[in-house]
């Protein structure tokens, strides 16, 4: 029974003498608590960008695309806009794919060109009338 009660008063003990933080944790803590936790991606780093590339809808500007700030909480995330209309929607970067926005032209904006092809066709279609 002694050793029970001496466990508990050293485990009391290490409770009450535990520092509590005062102010917010800087980004590299936050950062080294993710860590801890699995939420640390390459997307969540605060170095990390969007490459430019080649994607249709973004250097054609149908689409913009805004990285959301870190939130160590969760995924990084993404704002994608059409220029268009007032559809928008906010992804997590590590899964987006872009022929999800592709369907949205073709549904929503069927006269405008929404890859290289159509924007043969409706070129085509433009010259002949």
């Amino acid at each position: 029974m002694a050793s029970n009660s001496s466990d508990n008063s050293e485990i009391s003990s290490a409770v009450f003498n535990m520092e509590i933080p005062t102010e917010p944790a800087t980004p590299e803590q936050n950062s080294q608590q993710n860590s801890q936790q699995g939420i640390n991606t390459k997307f969540n780093k605060p170095g990390f960008e969007l490459k430019d590339n080649d994607i249709y809808i973004f250097t054609m500007g149908l689409f913009t695309r805004v990285l959301q700030p870190i939130d160590y909480a969760k995924e990084r995330e993404l704002l994608i806009q059409c220029t268009t209309c007032s559809y928008k929607k906010v992804e997590k970067v590590a899964g987006f794919q872009s022929s999800n926005y592709v369907a949205h032209y073709k549904r929503k904006h069927p006269h405008i060109a929404y890859n290289k092809e159509s924007e043969k066709t409706k070129l085509l279609k433009q010259n002949t009338l």
